[in-house]
């Protein structure tokens, strides 16, 4: 599964070489949206959704809708360039995290 994950990423990358901000960020979450089915249907296999999850996704959902709506209402005011590499380090910081937290968690 990581390297499908692996791909997608990369095509991600490849993707949103010179495009605007507005199909960046279409890229950007049509990528989370998969990377996150992933997770979920891992999560699911491994037996690992239970109702302490789903309590903190219903105290989490609010938190997820206001994130969005913000972000789709300031897109316009922020400078494409600025947005991109805020985006792009976001993106590699959650990587590195990710992959620190799987390392960590095969110890």
């Amino acid at each position: 599964m990581l390297i499908i994950l692996s791909i997608i990423v990369i095509l991600f990358a490849g993707f949103t070489q010179g495009v605007s901000k507005e199909v960046f960020r279409a890229n950007g979450t049509a990528m989370g949206v998969i990377l996150n089915a992933f997770t979920v249907a891992g999560f699911y296999s491994a037996g690992l959704l239970n109702a302490d999850v789903e309590s903190h996704l219903i105290w989490l959902l609010p938190s997820l809708i206001i994130g969005a709506f913000l972000g789709a209402k300031s897109i316009h005011r922020v400078n494409e360039q600025v947005f991109k590499k805020l985006s792009l380090y976001l993106i590699l910081v959650s990587g590195i995290l990710t992959t620190c937290l799987a390392i960590k968690s095969l110890a």
